[in-house]
């Protein structure tokens, strides 16, 4: 448990290097926490704060996965979305 302490400096600049390193740190403090927090509930409540953190996860990375697959220019990108942009300006 030392040497995790003495090296998590390295490790946090290791993962910071990469949005999944940042996501997989969250996710384990996360589960830190939880344990912490909900170690003598019940399992139907273990079971719901697990898919929280799932979809919480989920979530986050198909946010940071959604400016990629945006087409280039972004959304004014869309020759339709410029159009009605332009009749609702006049």
């Amino acid at each position: 448990m030392n040497k995790l302490i003495e090296q998590l400096p390295q490790i946090i600049t290791a993962a910071a290097q990469s949005y999944l390193g940042i996501l997989a740190l969250l996710s384990v403090a996360l589960a830190v926490l939880a344990y912490f927090f909900f170690a003598s509930a019940s399992e139907k409540v273990k079971v719901g704060i697990l898919c929280c953190c799932f979809w919480a996860g989920f979530g986050a990375t198909m946010f940071r996965a959604a400016p990629a697959a945006a087409p280039e220019g972004g959304r004014q990108g869309s020759g339709r979305y410029r159009a009605v942009c332009a009749l609702r300006r006049g």
